[in-house]
């Protein structure tokens, strides 16, 4: 996705500074090993100005063992959590009723950007990932009538803003 760099100098007053490529490839530049600390006191100055004192910005989608809700094709809600090495999603694959799994029926198509699940030929989700995963670091398991779908990142230490591609 796109990404927006904006730097300003809050000294003598506040005003924007031009950037150059250089300024941000190079990691060690001062104002970026600076900027995650005062990235917190302006969120703390911020929130203390709305009376929001002790807030923090959420964390991503997906993490800190929350697991973060979103819909299929069919309108077969889901969940997913993710850590920097993988995702899973959790798939109600039967709603209603003591209707029992029937694994044969269970289909689940690992693509390096996409994953397909059907059951009984009837697509219950399709989701064109954030980022790649590795297809052969891929599974799923059953856990009752919940299809559980593990998906190895293919750039370990990375944190997804979301699951899906668009967003």
């Amino acid at each position: 996705g796109d990404v927006f760099v904006g730097r300003v100098s809050s000294k003598p007053m506040l005003h924007n500074i031009d950037i150059e490529s250089g300024d941000i490839m190079d990691t060690t530049k001062e104002w970026i090993v600076r900027a995650p600390h005062e990235n917190v006191l302006w969120q703390q100055a911020i929130n203390e100005a709305t009376g929001r004192i002790g807030e923090t910005q959420p964390n991503h989608a997906g993490t800190e063992g929350v697991a973060a809700e979103a819909t299929g094709n069919d309108g077969c809600s889901y969940t997913w959590l993710q850590n920097e090495e993988e995702v899973e999603l959790t798939v109600p694959l039967i709603v209603d009723g003591d209707e029992t799994v029937n694994k044969r029926l269970i289909k689940v198509n690992f693509l390096p950007q996409k994953v397909v699940v059907k059951y009984n030929n009837e697509c219950k989700v399709e989701v064109e990932l954030y980022s790649k995963i590795d297809v052969d670091g891929c599974t799923w398991t059953l856990d009752k009538k919940n299809l559980v779908i593990t998906c190895e990142k293919a750039r370990d230490g990375e944190i997804w803003p979301r699951l899906e591609l668009s967003g």
